[in-house]
């Protein structure tokens, strides 16, 4: 997700010279809510959709089971009737993992908590606006640009400029002591803010940077959106306002450009910086106008942009099934253990056991002892051996099949330590291996 979406910002930024050339801010700012979309929503279900039409593009071919191995640098959980294990890397993910919720959680309770401040000190500390006649131009301007919510109104002393806060019931705060044609103009720009519900973009873009606050880029996506918010809301006012209210339009936010006043996460103010209010301007001032083939280009830009971005879902691994172990519940369990510490063969659609016993196949009959000496068998002498003297272990038998499979047996045994003949006992294990990797 962060990987998917950080690749549609750093891209959306090498593309920003064009964008700025033809005037397609309205186009990076679609580009930047798809990248939003990707920064929330896991796109696994994607793969599947890509693996769907690939299979009726290029029908699918019968191909031979391939075994997997699972080193112990790569984190991996077993699941098994007896009982669930994780590998060290295992754990050391999880432990990142509850870092990350946990720094995720007080971020997002910490956003939260804030707007519900600022939200709250508006109502009690700011006076609401009881002017009819600014009602009434709110309301006018609401009609001219089809806009239904319901809006509050309030005024700030010690301001000189005017933001908008809140989603389902937003707050307008204006300046005090402003001429009624300024207002106007301010009016309108952060009802604009409102159609676009803007605020609801803030809010998702806090959601994502609490989510994703690793990531460095993620910043970046917060600050580009913000700006393309602002030229899309530009663009929208200069279509309502006539030729001479539009340089006024471009004069007043230069005003309130000098104003140098602070703002929290959650409002959308009229002011910007300095390359901003350039970018600004120039648009504003720009008359050209997206052609047919302009909208045909970008159009195209942006599926490839969102397939391309799309493609890293194959990194998502499709979960090992593993069939079946076979034997004695003591000894699978020891395996299991293994699997803490050991590297792992997987066969797919088959059973595994540690990759340390199964790639430590010298001969097609041997003896393991306690301490892991691997000796070559031959069962077939024990009838002959007389002396008293053995050792505790495994007895291993492998044996190749002609399709490319494997049978490993393992079996209680004890091996004579002065002629090497090897008692077996009764089977612990059987395991299959659709391909040998021994």
């Amino acid at each position: 997700m962060s990987l998917t979406g950080s690749l549609m910002v750093i891209a959306t930024q090498i593309l920003n010279p064009f964008i700025e050339q033809h005037c397609l801010f309205s186009w990076r700012s679609l580009l930047l809510k798809a990248a939003a979309v990707y920064y929330l929503v896991p796109m696994h279900f994607i793969r599947l959709i890509y693996l769907e039409l690939q299979h009726l593009l290029i029908p699918k071919l019968p191909a031979e089971s391939e075994t997997i191995i699972i080193n112990r640098n790569r984190a991996a959980m077993l699941f098994s009737d007896v009982k669930k294990i994780m590998n060290i890397p295992g754990k050391v993910y999880l432990a990142v993992t509850a870092v990350w919720l946990i720094a995720a959680f007080f971020l997002l309770v910490k956003y939260i908590y804030q707007y519900r401040k600022y939200m709250v000190l508006i109502s009690r500390e700011f006076p609401r606006v009881s002017d009819t006649d600014l009602f009434a131009l709110s309301e006018s301007l609401k009609k001219e640009i089809k806009l239904s919510i319901r809006i509050r109104l309030y005024t700030d002393p010690w301001r000189k400029d005017a933001f908008t806060i809140g989603i389902l019931c937003p707050i307008i705060v204006l300046p005090a002591n402003m001429d009624k044609e300024k207002l106007r103009l301010i009016l309108l720009h952060e009802l604009i803010h409102i159609k676009n519900k803007d605020a609801l973009v803030r809010g998702i873009t806090l959601l994502i940077l609490s989510l994703h606050w690793f990531n460095p880029i993620v910043y970046l996506f917060f600050k580009m959106i913000n700006e393309s918010n602002e030229i899309c809301c530009d663009d929208k006012v200069a279509k309502v306002l006539e030729k001479k209210e539009c340089q006024k339009y471009c004069e007043l936010i230069v005003e309130m450009a000098t104003n140098k006043q602070q703002h929290n996460l959650f409002v959308s103010p009229i002011e910007s910086n300095y390359k901003v209010l350039k970018r600004r301007l120039i648009y504003l001032r720009n008359e050209k106008r997206v052609t047919k083939t302009m909208k045909y280009l970008t159009s195209f830009i942006s599926v490839l942009l969102i397939f391309c971005c799309s493609l890293n879902v194959f990194a998502y691994g499709e979960p090992i099934k593993v069939m079946s172990i076979n034997g004695q519940p003591g000894f699978i369990e020891e395996q299991l253990e293994c699997f803490a510490y050991s590297d792992i063969a997987f066969a797919e659609k088959g059973v595994c056991l540690p990759f340390e016993q199964n790639g430590r196949i010298l001969f097609e009959e041997q003896f393991i002892d306690e301490d892991g000496n691997i000796y070559e068998a031959d069962k077939s002498v024990a009838g002959t051996c007389a002396h008293t003297s053995t050792v505790d272990g495994t007895y291993q038998r492998h044996e190749g099949h002609k399709d490319g499979s494997c049978t490993i047996e393992n079996y209680s045994a004890r091996r004579c330590t002065e002629c090497g003949t090897v008692f077996v006992g009764n089977l612990i294990s059987e395991t299959n291996f659709p391909k040998c990797i021994h």
